[in-house]
């Protein structure tokens, strides 16, 4: 799945089908959103309003709906307003409130949602009691997040070092990486990155 913003921040999902590109949902979509992210067959949208949207594969509970029906077509997450960020894994999600609180849902069997345990969860719960968070990642099983001081935490899957902490064990809660000076991240199948403020570009973890 593809997701981009277009003219005026409007939302469009496309797919691929049989070699071929398609829209998803057409006009149904959610429009002027802020933050998307797609995961391994679903999709997450905050809108400019601050609400969440989502639809697609939920098995897993990665639509933070209670239940795990799949969705096709773009359902309102809980009645809340002030969603800031949204990152998909293969099947969880994070997300940032306008706070800086950080939440986690979805698939759990990695500690990949950051709450101490590896019981999965169809409900957003909250990771820490920090309220420094500026920005999420996630990768298949393990997820990233930059706290306002520029340091990178990881938690999750870490069979390849993708964690980055000179490890090759999951971790159920954050860990940090380092002592600042970061200001991006992002994060592959199995594998992060992160740019420096210096600009320079740093990666670790599995490769092809």
């Amino acid at each position: 799945m593809k997701l981009s913003v277009m003219t005026r921040n409007v939302v469009a999902a496309w797919a691929l089908f049989g070699g071929g590109i398609g829209l998803l949902a057409g006009g149904a979509l959610p429009a002027y959103g802020q933050s998307l992210a797609g995961g391994g067959d679903d999709t997450a949208v905050v809108k400019e309003d601050g609400t969440l949207w989502v639809w697609g594969s939920n098995a897993d509970g990665q639509l933070g709906l209670e239940e795990t029906d799949r969705e096709t077509a773009p359902v309102r997450l809980g009645t809340d307003d002030d969603w800031r960020e949204i990152a998909a894994g293969n099947a969880h999600k994070l997300a940032i409130r306008s706070d800086g609180s950080l939440w986690s849902w979805g698939k759990n069997d990695d500690g990949q949602l950051g709450r101490d345990g590896t019981g999965s969860d169809s409900l957003p719960g909250r990771v820490g009691s920090e309220n420094h968070w500026q920005a999420v990642a996630a990768g298949n099983s393990h997820s990233l997040a930059l706290d306002e001081d520029g340091n990178v935490w990881a938690w999750g899957a870490n069979a390849s070092g993708q964690l980055g902490n000179n490890s090759t064990s999951s971790r159920s809660t954050p860990v940090r990486l380092n002592a600042g000076a970061f200001k991006a991240i992002a994060a592959g199948n199995q594998h992060s990155l992160a740019i420096k403020a210096d600009g320079s570009l740093w990666a670790w973890g599995g490769q092809p």
